[in-house]
Order: structure tokens, then C-alpha cells, then sequence
């Protein structure tokens, strides 16, 4: 509720600064649910209360909301500047697959808070359209870093890119995929968003375009239904012997890695 992304902004100003026009923005991991309101605050968008004064650029302080003003001189700044966003995820800013309600309980936000927070960044949203005379509130990926994606879609024209497809891209994976035997992958914890544009979801149609055994490993699987998929295998690599402290540890991991990884494919599962 407290913090903000007005660390990407900073970042933005120093680039800009020094001649950068060609932004290449990456989303993911961010630890707020602000809807980059810090990042545009620092960039020199003002945000008021229904009094005109001005109010902190974090999910609190839109609580608060009731004017956007958008200088000039920020908005030549930003219209001379490209950005391009690679961003994994297709959530929208709002609703039951929105930032708060899919990614705000990794980041602390409390279960009876989510609704709140949802309504919060829905206000700043209609508040935003009114702004700009554009709306992006169900835009994919506008929901990513805790709303991040909706501020540079909306405020900074910036053009969503997969940041799988580009990974996917540089290491010619898909040629890869195409003559291999079976594909392996995984993450630390297999969850819903697993399959939500992120690289597993990118490797699982690859191995489904091409016929491929696809087996997925996490350090925790959480929602047993895709267990079901008939297109994929998933494990847990947790022996169910050791403490999380011991399952963070490097060497016990890659162990386990191991021991899982030959327990499925000589079929002693």
C-alpha cells in the first residue's frame, strides 16, 4: 500500500538525460501495486486530492484521487521517447485476473485488502481515461508489476512485446524444441500464472506444436489442476523430507532436481 515504482521513473529520467530516446522496459518482480503511478509521478505527472493538493503517488495515497495534471513539457518528453515493454503476463489492470487480485497476495497485500486495492487502481484507471481520452484498463498485460504495464501502455504509447517470445527468439529455442527426444522445463512454484504467457507457457505450445513429451518441474506445485493437462507432466521436486530452509539450499536443490528428473523418465514415479 506504501511503496511505488518511482524507481523506474528516476531510471527513466537519468537515461533520458544522457540521450536515450529508445526504451527498453522489462516487467516483472516489481514488489508494488501502485499502477505506475510512482514511475509518472517522477517523470513530472501530478496527482491531486479533491482540494488540489498533492497526493503520494502509491496505492494509498490514490486512495485519494480526484485530479491528473500533465504538464507539456512532460508530454513532448515523453512522445519523443519509444518504449518498449517485454512483459509475460496478459492480466488486466482490474477485476479477478488483475494485478491486485492475481499478484498483490505475493507482495503482501492482505486478502480482505485485495477488493480495495482493485477499486483503487479502477478509480486512478477512469480518472486516467478522462486524462488522456483513451482507455486501457483491460489492455493485456495491464495488470503487470502491479499495474506498471497500464501506465506505460496508457501514458507512454509504449508497444508490449513477449519477453519469453524475445528469449525464445535468441536462443533459437523452437529449433530446438522441434528435434528434441523430450522437453523439460519448470519454475519455482508451478502456480496459475505458470501457463499465463510466461516462458513455461511459450515452451508448452512449442512442445504441443511439434509432438514433444513435455515434463515441468517446480519447487512447489500449487494448483493441482493442471496436473490434469494431458499435454504436460508436473512435479514437484520436494523429496517431503526437508525443512524450506533446506530446500533453498543450492546443493539440495539441484539434487533434488536431479533425483526427480531420473525418477520420471526411467518411470519410477
Amino acid at each position: 500500500m506504501h511503496l511505488s515504482t518511482k524507481g523506474i521513473g528516476t531510471l527513466i529520467k537519468d537515461a533520458y538525460s544522457r540521450g536515450v530516446r529508445d526504451f527498453i522496459i522489462t516487467l516483472g518482480g516489481s514488489g508494488t501495486n501502485d499502477g505506475g503511478a510512482g514511475m509518472l509521478s517522477e517523470l513530472g505527472i501530478k496527482w491531486r486530492d479533491i482540494d488540489g493538493g498533492d497526493i503520494e503517488p502509491t496505492l494509498k495515497g490514490l486512495e485519494q484521487l480526484a485530479s491528473i495534471e500533465i504538464p507539456d513539457d512532460v508530454s513532448n518528453m515523453l512522445n519523443s521517447c519509444r518504449f518498449t515493454v517485454a512483459c509475460d503476463v496478459t492480466n488486466p489492470l482490474c477485476g479477478p485476473n488483475g494485478a491486485s487480485a492475481v499478484f498483490g497476495p505475493q507482495k503482501g497485500l492482505m486478502e480482505q485488502d485485495i477488493q480495495i486495492a482493485d477499486d483503487i487502481l479502477r478509480g486512478y484507471a477512469l480518472l486516467s481515461d478522462i486524462a488522456l481520452n483513451k482507455s486501457n484498463i483491460d489492455a493485456p498485460g495491464a495488470g503487470a508489476a502491479g499495474g506498471l504495464g497500464y501506465a506505460l501502455i496508457s501514458y507512454m504509447n509504449a508497444k508490449m512485446v513477449s519477453g519469453a517470445d524475445i528469449v525464445t527468439s535468441a536462443l533459437g529455442l523452437e529449433a530446438k524444441i522441434a528435434t528434441a527426444d523430450i522437453v523439460i522445463s519448470g519454475e519455482g512454484r508451478v502456480d496459475r500464472q505458470t501457463l499465463m504467457g510466461k516462458g513455461v507457457g511459450t515452451i508448452k505450445k512449442l512442445s504441443e506444436k511439434y509432438g514433444k513429451r513435455l515434463i515441468i518441474l517446480g519447487g512447489s506445485v500449487m494448483d493441482e489442476s493442471m496436473l490434469k493437462d494431458a499435454r504436460m507432466e508436473v512435479y514437484s521436486i520436494d523429496p517431503g523430507n526437508q525443512t524450506l530452509e533446506e530446500l533453498m539450499d543450492g546443493k539440495n536443490a539441484s539434487l533434488n532436481i536431479k533425483n526427480m528428473t531420473l525418477k520420471v523418465l526411467t518411470g519410477a514415479m
